[in-house]
């Protein structure tokens, strides 16, 4: 991916799920994954899904079973909320 771009952050979190974006990348082996599904336990979180950055847009990536191990309509809510409002930082640049 040759295109640079930079992402508003923004947080939403519903009980113990949240959408988060980071100006930071989140995985060590993609330049382009600035945003995330999290499952907050009391002091700990752990990714739930992950979006990726190609030449399309954003696409969400799963980790394993876990979101299947969520709330699905909480889960699905910010999955989709979060595709939104990354598709329309993608084409703002």
């Amino acid at each position: 991916m040759n295109r640079e771009i930079t992402i508003q952050q923004k947080n939403k979190r519903i009980f113990s799920l949240e959408f988060r974006t980071t100006g930071k990348h989140l995985i060590k082996s993609s330049n382009d994954t600035t945003a995330e599904i999290v499952q907050h336990v009391k002091t700990h979180c752990w990714t739930v899904a992950y979006w990726d950055l190609n030449n399309d847009g954003f696409h969400l990536v799963f980790v394993g079973d876990r979101p299947f191990k969520t709330n699905l309509f909480i889960f699905l809510w910010l999955a989709q909320t979060g595709q939104k409002f990354l598709d329309n930082q993608y084409l703002k640049q």
